[in-house]
């Protein structure tokens, strides 16, 4: 699987295609992540790669990620992670779709703006999702752990959009192009 980049002349098989690669990475991304490596506690927690992966995907061809792919991947790695189911889905949600609608101003932006404003959207997220689940009574778990998941996601993210571009295809909108919708 060179890239599905050729596929684009077809857009209605080339959209489904990569939506379908999304589900296929959601689904491996949940395999490996849920694989018992260790027994003990972990001491660092792993990158939410389906985060990065639908940030990238969202400001290069938000068409791409419809609402409701974005809120069922979402809700379901909350289940599956065993999250408060919903919470860390909202919060991701949100974001998505307001990088989305700014996809027009961000399409000439350079890369280090745009990784910066991923850093600064996960800090968010993550410090919004602990002050839910404290103001809620709930365990938030350790501060550290937090804190390593949010660095290394940022830390992953420029890997993300290099395969997101090269395997998928998925680039930057130029400024007079459509992007498919459907």
């Amino acid at each position: 699987l060179r890239t599905m980049a050729p596929l684009m002349g077809d857009p209605g098989v080339s959209l489904w295609l990569v939506r379908g690669g999304y589900i296929i990475l959601t689904m491996c991304v949940l395999f490996v992540q849920l694989m018992p490596i260790s027994l003990t506690p972990a001491q660092w927690a792993p990158p939410d790669v389906m985060l990065a992966i639908s940030l990238a995907w969202a400001q290069r061809r938000p068409g791409i990620l419809p609402i409701w792919l974005v809120a069922g991947t979402f809700l379901l790695l909350d289940i599956m992670f065993q999250r408060p189911p919903g919470v860390w889905a909202a919060l991701g949600l949100l974001t998505i779709e307001w990088f989305k609608s700014r996809e027009r101003q961000t399409t000439e932006v350079a890369f280090a703006v745009e990784w910066l404003s991923v850093a600064g959207s996960v800090v968010i997220m993550t410090l919004m999702y602990r002050g839910i689940l404290l103001a809620t009574a709930l365990d938030a778990g350790p501060l550290h752990l937090a804190t390593w998941q949010g660095a290394l996601t940022v830390a992953l993210y420029p890997l993300v959009v290099l395969a997101s571009h090269f395997i998928f295809g998925i680039r930057r909108t130029a400024p007079n192009e459509t992007d498919l919708k459907s």
